[in-house]
């Protein structure tokens, strides 16, 4: 094992933290995998190509709503505090899409599921780098982010392949539970490392 840490840059200690990393960036890759692929899949179903431009705007000007607001409040709280939230408010997001989209014939839940998904995917990426960075210091952050988003590669080849295997026996729509799942995981794991290492 000393032979491949050495390899891979990881220094006495660091294997546990690593570990941790290299496991919740691969959780959640892998939800984002699905999750573009169900918001692609089912909105371009209901709606069509043509609600596309419609969307590119409402998506851009939340995706610059969300950036300042996020901005404003991301280095105030602690990084694990803001994925906490974060995790909590995509699983309700996500579990209410579905539920609209299984109970009701409406074509509502469609463009609000792409929408969640597009904001989402802007917050996870952006807020996990800062969250490594947050509890690493410089040096190690520097060493080791090469093979954290090693892993996050890794989850999304994983999500891809899931869904592949996956989405033919329970439907795309149901997908959705899925990266429910995936973000409930990441949350307890979020929380174990937390209450057992503090920040």
């Amino acid at each position: 094992m000393k032979g491949l840490d050495d390899l891979l840059l990881i220094r006495e200690g660091e294997r546990s933290n690593v570990l941790y990393f290299l496991s919740f960036f691969i959780l959640i890759s892998a939800g984002m995998a699905i999750g573009r692929s169900t918001a692609d899949a089912l909105f371009l179903k209901r709606m069509g190509i043509e609600f596309l431009p419609v969307m590119y705007i409402i998506q851009s000007v939340l995706l610059s709503v969300v950036s300042m607001v996020y901005a404003a409040f991301a280095d105030r709280i602690p990084a694990e505090s803001f994925f906490r939230a974060l995790f909590s408010i995509l699983v309700l997001l996500i579990f209410a899409s579905w539920l609209t989209m299984s109970v009701t014939t409406s074509t509502f839940a469609y463009p609000v599921y792409y929408l969640i998904y597009e904001l989402a995917s802007e917050l996870l990426m952006v807020h996990a780098a800062f969250y490594m960075n947050q509890n690493m210091n410089t040096l190690q952050a520097k060493r080791l982010t090469p093979l954290v988003f090693a892993g996050a590669q890794v989850g999304t080849i994983s999500g891809g392949m899931l869904l592949v295997v996956t989405a033919p026996v329970v439907g795309i729509q149901n997908m959705l539970l899925v990266w429910c799942s995936l973000l409930l995981v990441s949350l307890i794991l979020i929380m174990a490392r937390h209450r057992r290492h503090g920040r």
